[in-house]
């Protein structure tokens, strides 16, 4: 084999381990990522099946025969005017993602979708007092047996509602250390840039152009390269202690929630009550089937395992990102600076051998000549308008999209 054979063997080789270096970061970071990925979706699709399960156990033609006689002491349950309010609280979580931004405008403080919730329930008036597990009923005055009951089991169910929106809002919580969209766009480019040149012409100087502002982006990026990382630090041990709360609270409200409200059926041990079959499904979907029952005790218990598998999936997320993210972030940019340095110097070299310039040509607009003998639009308006730099009127004060920054939401 000629030596000039093998030498270009070995730059092909060299050049596929840095690919794959770069893939092999990619893969570490996706794989790690996939599966709390798919739980945020998955706990999207459940969150809506629990919301319409909810609503038809409790929104139903059985629920107008709540109309009972009001004895002494009690107060009587008016079906038709406590319907409205009863499916105020019980939004979609799109609804209640609006309520908590409409709110945020008036708080200092980050307001989640659960404290839209709260706010919701606040406005029925229903008597669904906040309590350390979600909502219990509360009035001054008791309803008839059979609307007390119902009420009281719509505050459980709100309870589990309530932190199983905390659960979702965990799982879609972003952080700026994750994103690495600015570090692709240099890479994509970068490549862009070589693709142009392989065209039998395009423009050297405004490719070089681009290919040093591409430089300057990259080097900014390596000087930020652990941007964020402390305070994903901080946030991810809160957040593996907050979703083991949520999950732990969720088991107890489901837990309290079927042994409160016990079937009372002669064949009890037979065939299980409505609301029984409800929370059966509930822990089913949010516990991957992770639980164990009792007829004859009427209790329902859910098992620690899954639990277990949560927490660890978040604990191997974190460690594998703590480990890996900054170097993922450097492999990126160092084939996107490798790439643009090679397109530089390649129009550095072809503009010395054609000894041309790379540098971008300047045309100074001619200023246009008022007339004389007429005020301009400005005059006429008294200031009250300006020419932007698009050539379009508008008022005085008036915010512009480009003026704005654009904010951050995960891994690319």
């Amino acid at each position: 084999m000629r030596s000039d054979e093998i030498t270009a063997r070995d730059d092909v080789k060299e050049s596929v381990m840095a690919k794959s270096k770069l893939e092999e970061l990619h893969d570490k970071m996706d794989k790690v990522s996939s599966p709390l990925d798919l739980r945020r979706e998955n706990y999207l699709n459940t969150l809506k099946k629990l919301r319409l399960q909810l609503c038809g156990y409790f929104f139903n033609d059985k629920s107008q025969g709540l109309l009972e006689r009001a004895a002494n002491g009690q107060q009587w349950f008016d079906w038709e005017s406590m319907k409205p309010r009863l499916e105020n609280c019980l939004p979609e979580e799109q609804l209640l993602a609006e309520r908590a931004d409409e709110l945020q405008s008036q708080s200092p403080t980050r307001i989640s979708i659960t404290e839209a919730l709260d706010y919701q329930i606040a406005e029925s008036k229903l008597s669904l007092n906040p309590v350390k597990m979600g909502y219990a009923f509360q009035p001054e005055k008791p309803y008839t047996p059979k609307a007390q009951l119902f009420m009281q089991q719509f505050a459980g169910a709100l309870s589990i509602y309530r932190v199983y929106l905390g659960i979702y809002e965990i799982y879609c919580r972003n952080y700026p250390f994750l994103k690495v969209d600015a570090h692709k766009d240099c890479l994509e480019k970068a490549k862009a840039m070589q693709k142009e040149m392989q065209k039998a012409q395009y423009d050297a100087a405004l490719l070089f152009h681009e290919a040093k502002a591409n430089a300057r982006d990259i080097k900014m990026l390596l000087a930020a390269i652990r941007e964020g990382q402390d305070d994903f630090d901080h946030a991810m041990k809160l957040q593996a202690a907050h979703m083991a709360n949520q999950f732990e609270s969720a088991a107890r409200a489901i837990e309290d929630c079927y042994k409160q409200h016990p079937n009372n059926s002669l064949l009890f041990f037979a065939m299980d009550s409505e609301w029984q079959r409800l929370l059966k499904g509930i822990a089913a979907d949010l516990f991957d089937n992770q639980y164990t029952y009792s007829s004859l005790a009427g209790t329902l218990t859910i098992l620690p395992k899954f639990m277990e598998t949560v927490i660890a999936e978040i604990t191997h997320f974190y460690m594998a990102v703590c480990e890996n993210q900054i170097p993922y972030r450097a492999e990126i940019l160092r084939n996107a600076l490798s790439l643009t340095s090679e397109v530089m110097t390649k129009l550095r070299v072809d503009a010395a051998i054609q000894d041309v310039s790379l540098e971008l040509e300047t045309i100074t607009p001619t200023p246009a000549v008022q007339p004389l003998n007429f005020p301009s639009l400005y005059a006429l308006y008294g200031g009250g308008l300006y020419r932007n730099s698009t050539g379009i009127d508008v008022p005085e004060g008036t915010s512009h999209a480009w003026d704005s920054a654009p904010y951050p939401s995960s891994q690319q």
